[in-house]
């Protein structure tokens, strides 16, 4: 997990999250795989949906579309994302005997976008916004070295990198950003069975990202909440004590803060708190 500054702040290993999805993580999936495409994914009922979503991000990787035909085209291609805009580059190395793959993927140009819009009730639209630069931007990107085989081609080495920039205000320095990478390389071939318990699979679809019923957090500094009355009375207070003669620099991040604080707490608690502070 990264809770600090970047990028001078250093990861810290996740141990409780670890603890706490070990048991699901080593519960076998299935899935059908057929000239490069995942699909008919399945999992027992007691995998629950982020750990699923976690297993559709490795098996993204897998998911090619070769066309033995051309070196260079581009296709709207499914995957974890949704339906995106994705080009491919191929080149063969005869000599070494190996296929060098590069596919790249626009996460902006999607028939079909798996995106969710959360606490946007009252937010009225800024068209102006729109023509400066979209709020969620995203790339990814695949480079994969393969083996040809007289059954196919083998991937040896698979690596992923993704970028998703979010930038809610249209200030200096106003952006967050997410990068995630993935490596995957070939160590051997085994013909063992993989042994599983004997559960009832249930399908649950394709490759594409399901979300499930938890609160999710805004995609900037994570929040430990520990009590949510007095993390809000804590952050109004801020917010008004340090921007009385001029805006400062960490309003916005704190006025998102006080907004992902409200939507975890109670009905009463907001009630409560509005009775306290509407006569300020």
């Amino acid at each position: 997990e990264y809770t600090g500054v970047w990028p001078k702040d250093p990861f810290n290993p996740a141990s409780e999250l670890t603890r706490a999805l070990a048991a699901q993580l080593s519960t076998p999936i299935k899935f059908e795989y057929a000239n490069g495409v995942v699909s008919r994914v399945s999992a027992p009922a007691g995998v629950s949906t982020p750990v699923l979503n976690i297993y559709r991000g490795i098996l993204n990787i897998l998911q090619l579309n070769v066309k033995k035909t051309q070196n260079v085209y581009e296709l709207q291609e499914s995957g974890v994302h949704g339906v995106c805009k994705t080009q491919y580059v191929i080149r063969e190395d005869a000599k070494a005997e190996r296929i060098y793959l590069t596919k790249s993927k626009e996460l902006n140009h999607c028939q079909e976008r798996i995106v969710k819009d959360i606490g946007l009730e009252f937010q009225e639209k800024c068209h102006e916004c729109k023509a400066r630069g979209k709020a969620l931007e995203g790339t990814a990107s695949y480079n994969y070295i393969m083996k040809p085989t007289p059954s196919g081609s083998l991937i040896m080495e698979a690596v992923a990198t993704e970028v998703i920039q979010f930038s809610p205000f249209n200030i200096l320095n106003g952006a967050a950003q997410m990068q995630s990478r993935q490596n995957l390389t070939f160590l051997n071939m085994e013909n063992s069975p993989v042994a599983h318990a004997r559960n009832d699979y249930v399908q649950h679809g394709s490759l594409q990202y399901e979300y499930g019923r938890e609160v999710l957090q805004m995609p900037i500094h994570l929040l430990r909440v520990t009590n949510a009355e007095e993390q809000i009375v804590s952050t109004v207070n801020h917010l008004v004590a340090s921007n009385m003669d001029k805006v400062h620099e960490d309003a916005p991040l704190k006025f998102v803060e006080l907004i992902q604080l409200l939507r975890v707490a109670r009905f009463e608690t907001i009630e409560s708190l509005w009775a306290q502070f509407k006569a300020r």
